[in-house]
């Protein structure tokens, strides 16, 4: 977690960046893989994306013939 004296505009902005923020000791903070991996913006790409697969893919199974 980032320390409290990072205000909540660099925090945000050093995530976006480079996913890591430096406290003013020199202490870097990062985001963990699982954080990394679920952020929003990437959610925003990949959800839609998924639904589309899996309807395309169930939409070809309807034509399937039996």
């Amino acid at each position: 977690m980032l320390p409290e004296h990072l205000t909540l505009i660099d925090r945000i902005h050093a995530l976006r960046q480079n996913a890591a923020a430096e406290g003013p000791t020199g202490e870097r903070y990062e985001l963990s893989a699982a954080e990394r991996l679920v952020s929003i913006s990437r959610l925003l790409v990949w959800a839609p994306a998924a639904l589309c697969g899996t309807s395309l893919v169930l939409l070809v199974m309807s034509f399937l013939p039996r």
